[in-house]
């Protein structure tokens, strides 16, 4: 989803992206961030109780005329849950942690991209990459199965980028922005291009047996009616196998022409059509070719490729330097590697700093006596990811226990009232969101920014249903708060079954708790929005400062919702 512009003061609009759920404190620059194959975001609020024709009230309600859910149901079930633990160094110290690639992170954030590179900004291939270097780069990336061969999946190259110019016309990687699945960067750092393989296209011309042709097709196997088609699949031509398979139906043959041809591969005999060679290359030494190990890490968005081991062929165009240590661009010696600028001075300037998550004593509590400060620095950071982890592994247990509950639970009759005040609020957040972004919003069926023509367009993206087939985003919104409600009467019905309703103290310490805590976070969220401080207001003015925001975030937020919430 398109992120929100900075320029938003509005007291509801800041408030709506306060969640308790969301209350966290970035400690390291742009931690595990992942690969650019971008998802819709839908925030979900929660209904706030108002007056409704029909009265219904979860904790005084009899729950069993809604609901019919056993004991064993709810208490004698188990479930596995497959999720990997943080990455960390293997015993005899190869590998990639996820306490470097944060460090990385961190260390890139402190170079300002806004400083034009040296050298005129023309790019170099004889100095090591360094972090917060800008570089240009080709990429072909693939699993592995289990016999080693290769597997390759949508969105993990860049080959089909049109030319060089188009690719140095774009946004190059900054490496340590965490904009790729971690390890990615950091195998990078170190690398000097010039003693790499390169890559250069050809889209002219004719196909060699010298060649690697990158083919896209549409294919039909003989007997069946179904299509199946791929793009850009490279064909090493000076692979024997290749060049016999593949030799006789494209060599000779002009790039960019379509082809029609018949092929036995595998043991079934295919007929090709809208086959084109999109380009060749008559340079991949694969002898040369950086290759570069990293992961998706556990918490990636598609569930199916968390914690997989990914392989990226790497051919680096040059690199766009911001970095004193480049100012000798001949240097081709003394690689760069995190110890450069990992060190005690680095981290004590860090932790000393005004925004700093730790104090230099707090940072002491952590190793053991005689460690250095960048060793117990990264002793913090491993006890931040783990923390992080857990945190992440929690959720995933709440939710394989609510697809549980929703999978057993039977549900006699919805309390309506309930189901349309919260599908009311769904609603009111698409609009709200629509007329905000102006219809602006990142498709990722189509890997780009699209301008919605009205709000049911808009939607469909939003809540991440362009992909369904002749998809009702109010439908699926009305469902959604079906099942909201469901899982609300589980909860109720669960604590006064197992006598776990809060007394009102309870309940009254946690709401003023939550309240302090929502205050807090719409505090700190509305001075960045508006690039202040405390330091801008006097004693008396951040008092009317700080009334204000309540006024405005206990408007949006009423008593009920922090009671429900608590």
């Amino acid at each position: 989803m398109k992120k929100e512009k900075n320029n938003n003061t509005d007291g509801a609009k800041v408030a709506k992206r306060i969640d308790s759920k969301t209350l966290t404190i970035i400690i390291i620059s742009a931690v595990l961030a992942v690969v650019a194959i971008v998802s819709s975001v839908f925030i979900i609020i929660h209904a706030v109780n108002k007056k409704n024709d029909e009265e219904f009230d979860y904790l005084t309600a009899n729950l069993g005329k809604y609901i019919t859910l056993s004991e064993d149901d709810y208490k004698n079930y188990s479930f596995e849950l497959d999720i990997a633990k943080p990455h960390k160094k293997n015993a005899d110290g190869t590998g990639v942690s996820d306490v470097e690639v944060a460090i990385l992170n961190m260390i890139a954030s402190d170079v300002d991209q806004s400083i034009e590179p040296h050298y005129n900004g023309l790019l170099k291939t004889k100095v090591p990459v360094t972090p917060g270097d800008t570089v240009y780069i080709w990429y072909r990336g693939y699993l592995l199965d289990d016999d080693g061969n290769e597997i390759e999946v949508s969105g993990m190259s860049n080959f089909k980028t049109a030319s060089a110019e188009a690719l140095l016309a774009g946004n190059g990687l900054v490496i340590g922005s965490g904009n790729f699945v971690p390890g990615f960067e950091l195998g990078l750092v170190g690398k000097i291009p010039s003693e790499h393989a390169a890559f250069t296209k050809t889209t002219e011309g004719t196909v060699t047996g010298e060649h690697v042709a990158y083919i896209s097709y549409t294919r039909k196997a003989e007997g069946t009616t179904k299509e199946e088609s791929a793009e850009c699949v490279r064909i090493d031509l000076s692979e024997t196998d290749n060049l016999e398979l593949w030799g006789p139906v494209l060599i000779g043959k002009t790039i960019g022409d379509e082809l029609e041809f018949e092929l036995t591969d595998g043991g079934k005999k295919y007929s090709y059509y809208d086959t084109t060679v999109d380009f060749v290359t008559d340079f991949e030494n694969n002898d040369n070719v950086l290759t570069v190990e990293c992961y998706f890490p556990y918490d990636y968005s598609l569930q199916t490729l968390r914690n997989e081991t990914a392989y990226f062929e790497v051919y680096i165009e040059g690199i766009a330097a911001r970095n004193d240590w480049h100012i000798d661009e001949n240097r081709t010696s003394d690689r760069y590697d995190i110890s450069y600028n990992w060190n005690d001075e680095y981290v004590l300037g860090k932790v000393k700093s005004e925004d700093s998550a730790i104090t230099e004593a707090e940072l002491m509590t952590y190793g053991k006596d005689g460690d250095s400060l960048t060793a117990r620095y990264e002793s913090y950071a491993e006890k931040y990811l783990d923390d992080a982890y857990a945190d992440v592994l929690r959720s995933y247990i709440e939710d394989e226990m609510w697809n549980h509950y929703l999978k057993v639970l039977e549900v006699k009759k919805y309390p309506e009232s309930k189901v349309k005040e919260i599908y009311n609020e769904y609603v009111d957040d698409v609009h709200s969101q629509y007329e905000y972004t102006g219809g602006n919003i990142y498709d990722s069926s189509q890997f780009s920014e699209v301008l919605c023509e009205d709000v049911d367009e808009f939607a469909v993206i939003y809540l991440g249903l362009q992909f369904e087939e002749d998809p009702d985003w109010k439908a699926t919104l009305y469902e959604m708060a079906e099942n909201l409600v469901a899982e609300r009467l589980v909860l109720y019905y669960i604590m006064d079954k197992e006598n776990l309703t809060p007394t009102k103290s309870e309940l009254d310490a946690k709401v003023t708790s939550l309240k302090a805590e929502y205050s807090e976070e719409y505090v700190k969220q509305w001075l960045a929005e508006c690039d202040k401080s405390r330091s801008d207001y006097t004693d008396a003015e951040w008092a009317e400062f700080l009334k204000a925001r309540d006024a405005e975030l206990f408007k949006y937020y009423d008593d009920a919702y922090f009671t429900e919430t608590a």
